[in-house]
């Protein structure tokens, strides 16, 4: 792999980590936060720390990566499946961590739907560059 490869997947993450900015601030970060913690004044125990967002964008950066493959290996699956691929395998894995964590079904919704968002703007990212390059 070489550093233009390495760049590409970088700035494909780039967007999706704003992705969660935008999703989790302005978009739903006041009902997420209301029904994680049932207390609306009540403040994350992790502010302040960028660890949070270190794990996000690597988590991005790693997403990014596995598409950078999927698309590069194989031109059968076009964007529209792979979004609903990775719909259905977001949606079948999340499931058992919230049933057990007994989070509210709206926590669920916008956990599992900025996690498409993310795979979704990633996807289309690549497929655009990568067609390009042929």
């Amino acid at each position: 792999m070489n550093l233009a490869e390495i760049g590409l997947i970088i700035a494909v993450a780039i967007p999706a980590h704003l992705t969660g900015a935008l999703w989790y601030g302005i978009l739903f970060g006041k009902p997420w936060f209301r029904h994680v913690y049932q207390i609306p004044d009540r403040k994350m125990n992790n502010s302040g720390s960028v660890l949070p967002y270190i794990i996000s964008f690597a988590s991005n950066a790693v997403v990014s990566y596995l598409l950078y493959i999927w698309f590069g290996m194989q031109s059968t699956f076009g964007l529209i499946f792979t979004i609903a691929f990775a719909t259905v395998v977001i949606l079948t894995l999340s499931a058992p961590h919230f049933a057990f964590s007994q989070w509210s079904p709206i926590v669920y919704l916008i956990d599992c739907s900025h996690s498409i968002a993310c795979v979704a703007v990633m996807a289309y990212a690549h497929c655009y560059l990568i067609y390009r390059q042929k």
